[in-house]
């Protein structure tokens, strides 16, 4: 069931596309290889969720598709 603010199937496939198209740290057999962990950015479930800082200031701007996901516009009151 959808819950407000909660990522549709749609959006988490255009974030973790644009992290394993486009992110400079992510590595398809280490994850995230700053942190040496899996990437978190594939976890995320909600539009207010903490972003990567690499994934925000080198990935996001590139990735018009995703920005509007985790822009303040996309919410609807």
């Amino acid at each position: 069931m959808y819950r407000p603010g909660e990522l549709t199937k749609r959006e988490l496939e255009a974030v973790r596309r644009s992290v394993v198209e486009q992110c400079g740290n992510y590595d398809p057999v280490e994850g995230c290889l700053p942190l040496n962990a899996d990437c978190y950015m594939l976890g995320l479930a909600y539009r207010d969720s903490p972003l990567c800082r690499y994934y925000r200031e080198a990935v996001l701007p590139a990735r018009k598709d995703v920005h509007g996901i985790f822009s303040r516009e996309h919410e609807t009151n």
